[in-house]
């Protein structure tokens, strides 16, 4: 959820000049602030079984405004036991060398005169005997200190606490960061950070990952994000694999040069810092204001091109936070084709995903007479506001040869994880046992809640996977008629917990929302590629597993291995009957302590008319059977299933019991994982010449972008051979017997010749 509290930028400026340091994280309060944070969990030992350091991340903003700037003398940073409540024990490194000492300083800020960073090496940190870290760039006499002297808009450090400074502490541990300032009142911060013993929930060749992520270079009157560098060690710790900056559009043009200017900044920041270390991979995108039909704005996560990540230019205009902008979603739609690049719709149908009004903000706009209106019942809870009939439709396509505009090749459902709530920034776990006003349980009939606002979401998806079943029966060759989901964070820096809905650092809600609370699990069987370029591979084709914590999903195979090869999310295939029996229906799942234990495993298989559950043993990481015997179980009869297209999806609900609530605030936690679904037509024998040849088949014709080309002779293998209308060769491949591969063509008429020892097999087909 996106909530923009914005106030007139001459009132801003007043109350700047007469504040000069707040105590919040990521709420951008009026004057400056100090940020202090730290993973929100991470794996207790190191693969050698050595106690883990722990990031701590300080980060200064605004300090450029009138009486803002920020006097920071030390830093003095305690630890104890989640379960003790006092703090006793302080971090002091005067027990090592100098060098040692400033090792510890891993993310830094340097001088950029264009962004106002300011050097933090300039600030001459120093080991002391009574502070964790001591400030001597400046100093005065009455009273005898030393401090650095903060002027600029960002001044940024990240400490590692070294693993034998927390050794003989529990798993679950607190830290209180205590920053003493010269003239302004001291801010002290409170975090606590759950260590996990077992090792997070891994799957081989699916990343983990964040598909709504805003660092720093999102800015504005409500909202702040943090560095990108301290952000990528942030998430490793935290288990991910990779990050999508998702930055408002809206906010490029508020501080720096120019919008543009900013926009190569960043791409520059990611590139570096995956050459640097490519083993968590940062890849450059944006969040995008439109209009919608109703002239709305609403948002949407672009992403750049497959081949060449850094090669997106930007096509915002800065507006969409005070001013309108003027991008609508069409226009959008055609910048997205001209740049071969695509888009999910963010947060886009469900009540407390809805943009605040303050920006003129509203959700994506169904615009069809088959789902019911604004103002009726969800099935789940709460009420549409996702279909208003009296404008046009912000997803389905006016092109009778699209079922959803070009471009858009999904939505990100699942957004913002908060199931716990306060209305206390400063210590929201009550580390000192000490408030009444700590975190507690969101009530599940709270729009915001994250099980509200997924299930509002999934109905709204729910009915255009109905849609594309039917429109593809209708139509062979149609296209645009799958819709792939995603899930993500959307958090604003947010390493702990969030402060983001706390409007200006006076009203509203503290979350346990952090970076990949909610993620996405991506297919890269060959790796993440160069700047993540088969991580966007995947999100593009739907290859998506969604996840608050343990990982469910499944694939269809053959005990050959070669037999429609990869039917694994996002696919769409059509299958010969008669081989239904050769295909086995694979499902995994990864789980961990710290998501409890598994209590529901579901396939969905849907048709376009109805949906069917086909429940899965719960104490199985790995389950296998054969496709054939579960749709025969799952259906009455094969004509549900054959001849027609059906969708399969996966769903997991795990459950933590037993909690401590005054360290976990709850007594029990549920946990989730969804898949994008499978589309596949069951052929009969009867109507398989109708798809199939008996040697080799190239379809859909004409295709829009992808074309699928199989060989099914009587040879191990064959040649295929595609040429343009001039006779170069422009894709060759040795294709194996029942290989089906997926192509990715760009518009033009191509020549498909598949060639064994029996003759040669000739296909025009047409690729608009």
């Amino acid at each position: 959820m996106k909530t923009h509290f914005i106030i007139f930028v001459f009132l801003l400026s007043i109350l700047k000049g007469g504040y000069s340091q707040n105590l919040t994280k990521q709420a951008n309060t009026t004057g400056s602030e100090i940020c202090v944070d730290a993973p929100y969990h991470l794996q207790k030992y190191d693969s050698l079984g050595n106690i883990n350091s722990i990031p701590l991340h300080v980060f200064v903003h605004g300090s450029s405004c009138i009486g803002c700037n920020n006097e920071l003398m030390n830093v003095r940073i305690k630890v104890k036991n989640a379960s003790q409540n006092t703090y006793n024990d302080l971090i002091l490194f005067d027990d090592i060398t100098e060098a040692e000492f400033q090792s510890l300083f891993i993310n830094k800020s340097e001088t950029e005169t264009d962004l106002g960073i300011q050097s933090f090496d300039a600030s001459l940190p120093a080991q002391s005997d009574v502070y964790s870290i001591d400030f001597t760039s400046h100093s005065h006499s009455l009273p005898a200190t030393t401090y650095t002297d903060i002027t600029d808009d960002y001044w940024w450090f990240t400490m590692m606490i070294p693993g034998e400074k927390l050794v003989g502490y529990e798993n679950v541990i607190d830290f209180e960061v205590y920053c003493e300032l010269d003239w302004d009142p001291d801010q002290v911060f409170y975090l606590r950070v759950f260590r996990q013993v077992d090792d997070f929930p891994v799957v081989e060749n699916w990343f983990r990952g964040d598909v709504h992520y805003h660092g720093m270079f999102t800015q504005n009157s409500a909202e702040v994000g943090l560095p990108i560098d301290a952000t990528k060690i942030m998430a490793k710790y935290c288990g991910l694999d990779w990050i999508t900056f998702t930055d408002h559009s809206c906010d490029f043009d508020n501080y720096g040069i120019d919008m543009f200017d900013n926009w190569e900044k960043l791409g520059i920041n990611v590139q570096n810092l995956n050459q640097q270390d490519s083993s968590l991979i940062l890849i450059r995108a944006i969040e995008l204001t439109v209009k919608n039909s109703a002239n709305d704005h609403i948002h949407t996560l672009v992403y750049p091109r497959v081949g060449n990540p850094l090669n997106m230019p930007y096509f915002g205009d800065g507006d969409g936070d005070i001013s309108a902008t003027d991008v609508t979603v069409d226009k959008m739609c055609d910048s997205l084709i001209l740049h071969n690049c695509f888009a999910y719709a963010a947060h886009p149908f469900a009540e407390g995903d809805e943009l605040s009004f303050a920006v003129d903000g509203s959700v994506w706009n169904l615009g069809h007479s088959e789902f019911p209106e604004n103002g009726m019942p969800h099935d789940y809870m709460g009420s549409i506001i996702c279909n208003d009939l009296s404008n046009p439709s912000d997803l389905f396509s006016d092109n009778p040869n699209l079922l959803l505009k070009d471009g858009i090749v999904g939505g990100e459902i699942w957004n913002l994880y908060a199931s716990l709530k306060t209305t206390e920034a400063e210590d929201p776990w009550d580390t000192r046992y000490a408030i009444d006003d700590a975190f507690s349980a969101y009530p599940p009939d709270d729009e915001v809640h994250t099980t509200y606002r997924f299930m509002q979401n999934l109905e709204a998806v729910d009915f255009i996977w109905q849609k594309g079943l039917q429109a593809k029966n209708q139509n062979e060759n149609i296209q645009n008629w799958k819709f792939f989901i995603s899930a993500g964070s959307d958090a604003h820096g947010s390493f702990n917990f969030s402060t983001t809905d706390l409007f200006m650092g006076v009203s509203g809600q503290v979350t346990d929302n952090a970076i990949g609370k909610l993620s996405s699990l991506v297919y890269c069987p060959i790796g993440m590629g160069v700047n993540g370029k088969n991580v966007l591979k995947a999100l593009k084709n739907g290859r998506v597993i969604l996840s608050s914590g343990p990982v469910f999903g499944f694939s269809l195979d053959t005990d050959a291995g070669n037999l429609y090869p990869e039917i694994i999310v996002g696919t769409d295939t059509i299958i010969q009957l008669s081989n239904c029996e050769n295909i086995t229906l694979d499902c995994f799942a990864a789980n961990s302590s710290e998501y409890g234990d598994i209590v529901r495993k579901q396939l969905i298989f849907k048709t376009q008319d109805s949906d069917f559950i086909y429940d899965l043993p719960n104490n199985t990481e790995l389950y296998q059977t054969d496709l054939l015997s579960v749709l025969n179980s799952v259906f009455t009869s094969q004509e549900y299933y054959t001849d027609t297209w059906i969708l399969i999806r996966g769903e997991m609900e795990t459950l933590l019991n037993g909690l401590d609530e005054e360290i976990h605030h709850v007594e029990s936690k549920s946990f989730y994982s969804y898949t994008n679904p499978v589309w596949i037509k069951i052929v009969s024998d009867s109507n398989v010449d109708k798809y199939f040849n008996d040697v080799a088949r190239v379809y859909p014709n004409p295709a829009h972008g992808i074309v699928y080309a199989g060989y099914f002779g009587n040879f191990d293998n064959a040649e295929l051979f595609v040429t343009d209308l001039l006779g170069k060769i422009v894709f060759s491949h040795n294709i194996k017997r029942f290989e089906q591969l997926s192509l990715n063509m760009s518009k033009g008429v191509y020549l498909f010749k598949i060639t064994d020892e029996s003759g040669v097999y000739k296909s025009k087909i047409f690729v608009y």
